[in-house]
Protein backbone atom coordinates (compact mmCIF):
# COMPACT_ATOMS: atom_id res chain seq x y z
CA UNK A 1 0.00 0.00 0.00
CA UNK A 2 3.30 2.42 0.76
CA UNK A 3 4.10 2.28 -2.87
CA UNK A 4 0.86 2.15 -4.97
CA UNK A 5 0.47 5.23 -7.24
CA UNK A 6 -2.05 6.64 -4.23
CA UNK A 7 -0.60 8.82 -1.35
CA UNK A 8 0.26 7.22 2.01
CA UNK A 9 -2.80 6.95 3.76
CA UNK A 10 -2.21 9.26 6.97
CA UNK A 11 -3.55 12.25 7.94
CA UNK A 12 -1.70 15.26 7.18
CA UNK A 13 -0.88 15.89 11.21
CA UNK A 14 0.72 12.21 11.47
CA UNK A 15 2.81 13.21 8.27
CA UNK A 16 5.97 14.72 10.32
CA UNK A 17 6.03 11.23 12.43
CA UNK A 18 6.09 9.08 9.65
CA UNK A 19 8.78 11.01 7.48
CA UNK A 20 10.78 10.90 10.89
CA UNK A 21 10.44 7.30 11.47
CA UNK A 22 11.41 6.33 7.95
CA UNK A 23 14.80 9.21 8.37
CA UNK A 24 15.58 7.39 11.61
CA UNK A 25 15.62 4.01 10.22
CA UNK A 26 17.35 5.06 7.29
CA UNK A 27 19.90 6.59 8.86
CA UNK A 28 20.08 3.58 11.42
CA UNK A 29 20.28 1.33 8.53
CA UNK A 30 23.00 3.57 6.87
CA UNK A 31 25.51 3.55 9.32
CA UNK A 32 24.97 0.12 11.31
CA UNK A 33 23.68 -2.70 8.55
CA UNK A 34 25.03 -1.33 5.61
CA UNK A 35 28.59 -1.11 6.30
CA UNK A 36 28.23 -4.90 7.66
CA UNK A 37 26.73 -6.02 4.52
CA UNK A 38 28.91 -4.25 2.65
CA UNK A 39 32.24 -5.62 3.96
CA UNK A 40 30.52 -9.49 3.64
CA UNK A 41 29.73 -9.08 -0.18
CA UNK A 42 33.35 -7.77 -0.64
CA UNK A 43 35.10 -10.41 0.55
CA UNK A 44 32.73 -12.42 -0.83
CA UNK A 45 33.79 -11.26 -4.40
CA UNK A 46 37.41 -11.28 -3.57
CA UNK A 47 37.14 -15.16 -2.26
CA UNK A 48 35.02 -15.50 -5.59
CA UNK A 49 38.15 -13.61 -7.52
CA UNK A 50 40.51 -15.51 -5.74
CA UNK A 51 42.66 -12.43 -4.71
CA UNK A 52 42.67 -12.94 -1.32
CA UNK A 53 46.11 -13.68 -1.09
CA UNK A 54 47.59 -11.36 -3.66
CA UNK A 55 51.17 -10.87 -1.58
CA UNK A 56 52.95 -8.90 -4.55
CA UNK A 57 51.01 -6.13 -4.31
CA UNK A 58 51.81 -3.16 -6.73
CA UNK A 59 50.62 -0.26 -5.17
CA UNK A 60 51.29 2.36 -8.07
CA UNK A 61 48.24 0.30 -10.46
CA UNK A 62 46.52 -0.28 -7.18
CA UNK A 63 46.60 3.47 -6.51
CA UNK A 64 46.13 4.80 -10.18
CA UNK A 65 42.97 2.06 -10.48
CA UNK A 66 41.23 4.06 -7.65
CA UNK A 67 42.29 7.40 -8.73
CA UNK A 68 41.08 6.31 -11.87
CA UNK A 69 37.91 5.31 -10.00
CA UNK A 70 37.50 8.64 -8.55
CA UNK A 71 38.04 10.83 -11.39
CA UNK A 72 37.64 8.99 -14.08
CA UNK A 73 41.12 9.58 -16.17
CA UNK A 74 43.78 7.42 -16.43
CA UNK A 75 46.68 8.86 -14.45
CA UNK A 76 50.58 8.60 -15.44
CA UNK A 77 53.03 8.14 -11.94
CA UNK A 78 54.47 11.51 -13.00
CA UNK A 79 51.24 13.62 -12.78
CA UNK A 80 50.69 15.65 -10.08
CA UNK A 81 47.57 15.85 -8.00
CA UNK A 82 46.48 18.63 -9.53
CA UNK A 83 46.45 17.20 -12.90
CA UNK A 84 44.53 14.07 -11.54
CA UNK A 85 41.84 16.30 -10.35
CA UNK A 86 42.71 15.26 -6.81
CA UNK A 87 43.97 18.88 -5.53
CA UNK A 88 42.63 18.70 -1.91
CA UNK A 89 38.92 18.06 -1.93
CA UNK A 90 39.67 14.29 -3.53
CA UNK A 91 42.11 13.90 -0.79
CA UNK A 92 40.18 13.09 1.76
CA UNK A 93 38.29 10.50 -0.73
CA UNK A 94 41.25 8.50 -1.53
CA UNK A 95 42.28 7.96 1.94
CA UNK A 96 39.19 6.90 2.92
CA UNK A 97 39.01 4.34 -0.27
CA UNK A 98 42.71 3.09 0.46
CA UNK A 99 41.87 2.09 3.84
CA UNK A 100 38.82 0.48 2.59
CA UNK A 101 40.09 -1.39 -0.02
CA UNK A 102 43.31 -2.19 2.11
CA UNK A 103 40.84 -3.61 5.12
CA UNK A 104 39.00 -5.84 2.81
CA UNK A 105 42.58 -7.64 1.98
CA UNK A 106 42.93 -8.14 5.17
CA UNK A 107 45.73 -5.67 6.31
CA UNK A 108 44.79 -3.04 8.86
CA UNK A 109 46.60 -0.14 7.33
CA UNK A 110 45.36 3.53 8.27
CA UNK A 111 46.18 5.79 5.89
CA UNK A 112 44.80 9.64 7.10
CA UNK A 113 44.54 12.34 3.95
CA UNK A 114 47.52 14.42 6.21
CA UNK A 115 49.50 11.95 5.29
CA UNK A 116 48.79 12.10 1.23
CA UNK A 117 48.76 15.65 1.32
CA UNK A 118 52.38 16.53 1.46
CA UNK A 119 52.87 13.94 -2.15
CA UNK A 120 53.22 16.42 -4.65
CA UNK A 121 52.68 13.46 -7.12
CA UNK A 122 51.96 10.08 -7.25
CA UNK A 123 54.74 7.96 -7.13
CA UNK A 124 55.27 10.13 -3.82
CA UNK A 125 51.68 9.13 -2.67
CA UNK A 126 52.96 5.24 -3.50
CA UNK A 127 56.09 6.15 -1.18
CA UNK A 128 53.71 7.42 1.65
CA UNK A 129 51.61 4.24 1.10
CA UNK A 130 54.39 1.74 0.72
CA UNK A 131 55.74 3.35 4.15
CA UNK A 132 52.06 2.91 5.62
CA UNK A 133 52.23 -0.29 4.62
CA UNK A 134 55.45 -1.58 6.27
CA UNK A 135 55.10 0.43 9.75
CA UNK A 136 52.20 -1.55 9.70
CA UNK A 137 53.71 -4.84 8.96
CA UNK A 138 56.55 -3.67 11.30
CA UNK A 139 53.90 -2.86 14.49
CA UNK A 140 52.64 -6.53 13.49
CA UNK A 141 48.99 -5.37 12.57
Amino acid sequence: YWFSPEACPVEWYEYPTVVGFVVAFSIFMDRTVQPIISAKFAKIRIWLKDEREEKDLDTSEFLMDIIESITGIEPELDYSLDQCGLASVGVPRLASLLNKSFSIMDKDIEITPANLIGAKTIVDMVEVIDACISRADEQGV
